[in-house]
C-alpha cells in the first residue's frame, strides 16, 4: 500500500486530476479501492506462504484474518487496546466462512459505505462495552 500511495505523490499535475476523478466518481480503480484490495491481498498471501512453509498454525490463521478485517474495518486509525481486543472477541464469534466473506464485502464496497463502517465499527465497540458492563455487573456480588 505505501509503494501506491508514494507513486500517487510523484503523479504529475494530469495523472493526480485524473486519480482525483476517479475517487469522485467512486471508480473500482481509484487509489483508496486499489489500497484495500492490494493490503488484503498482501496479507492473505503473507498467510498463505507461512502455511505452505509449516510454520502457522490454524489459530494463528484464523487470528490474522481478524485482524486484517479489523485494519480494513478501521481504515488502520489508532483503536484503544481494549477497543481492539473487544473487536477481536466480536469477530472470534464468526465462522471463517463468515469472516471471508466480511473481508470480501468491505474490499469491495464503494467508497461512500466504507466511509460509514468507521460509525458502525464504533457502535459495534459500544455495543460490547455495554454488554460486557452488564455482565460484569451482573456478577458482583455484595457480600454484608
Amino acid at each position: 500500500m505505501e509503494t501506491v500511495r508514494q507513486q500517487e505523490e510523484s503523479q504529475g499535475v494530469i495523472s493526480k486530476a485524473y486519480s482525483s476523478i476517479k475517487e469522485y466518481f467512486d471508480s473500482e480503480m481509484s487509489t483508496s479501492n486499489v489500497c484495500r484490495n492490494i493490503y488484503a491481498e498482501y496479507k492473505s498471501a503473507e498467510l498463505l506462504k507461512r502455511a505452505q512453509q509449516g510454520d502457522l498454525t490454524l489459530a494463528e490463521y484464523f487470528g490474522g484474518k481478524i485482524d486484517m478485517a479489523i485494519t480494513l474495518l478501521t481504515g488502520n486509525r489508532e483503536l484503544s487496546a481494549e477497543d481492539r481486543n473487544l473487536l477481536k472477541e466480536r469477530l472470534s464469534n464468526y465462522t471463517p466462512e463468515q469472516l471471508n466473506e466480511l473481508i470480501d464485502k468491505i474490499k469491495y464496497c464503494d467508497n461512500e459505505t466504507y466511509a460509514k463502517l468507521n460509525d458502525s465499527v464504533d457502535k459495534l465497540i459500544e455495543e460490547e462495552k455495554k454488554k460486557l458492563h452488564k455482565e460484569s455487573s451482573g456478577q458482583q456480588q455484595f457480600h454484608y
